[in-house]
């Protein structure tokens, strides 16, 4: 908003996991009051419903990740966010992560308490798609991007039952 108000109007807006909420919001498609249910709707859901600790994040190279994909993905883990050419997290259950963790030297254990965008979160996504669904979405101020599938979005495409807003902080990777 601040690069707005000094005259920095963007072409298209884009947010990567929880960031698509502030995107959306920014692109004047949901209200502040509005983005605040979603992501509080969100962690209700992921609290009442997902075993805490139970999954996990780790953060580490490309190169790393393709050494160990073969087996990593046998056991479960799976790439949730690549967030540049030089990282990526996986998430998978916690205790094979931190098995993977004592062979890969590049690798951060993320202190974080679910796997979010990944599997763990599947049971969740049929309530959140409902709780999405009770939202008001309004045409984009400016031009919506999703962080799924980079397509840029259409008003139709933003709301009830063919949404997009949301995959991304949840079950799909970013």
């Amino acid at each position: 908003m601040y690069w707005i108000h000094l005259g920095l109007i963007p072409t298209a807006l884009l947010g990567h996991s929880l960031g698509e909420y502030v995107a959306a919001t920014v692109a004047e498609l949901v209200s502040p009051r509005e983005a605040l249910a979603l992501v509080v709707g969100r962690a209700l859901l992921i609290r009442d419903n997902l075993v805490q600790g139970e999954w996990g994040m780790m953060a580490m190279s490309p190169k790393s990740w393709t050494q160990i994909r073969e087996q990593a993905q046998a056991e479960g883990i799976v790439v949730s966010a690549i967030n540049s050419v030089n990282q990526l997290v996986v998430s998978g259950p916690r205790s094979t992560l931190k098995t993977l963790q004592a062979r890969v030297s590049d690798c951060i254990l993320l202190d974080i308490p679910y796997g979010y965008h990944s599997p763990q979160m599947a049971s969740i996504v049929p309530a959140f798609r409902a709780h999405i669904a009770k939202q008001r979405f309004s045409k984009p101020k400016f031009e919506f991007v999703s962080s799924v599938t980079a397509e840029r979005l259409s008003s139709m495409e933003t709301g009830g039952e063919s949404h997009q807003i949301g995959r991304a902080s949840c079950r799909e990777r970013v």
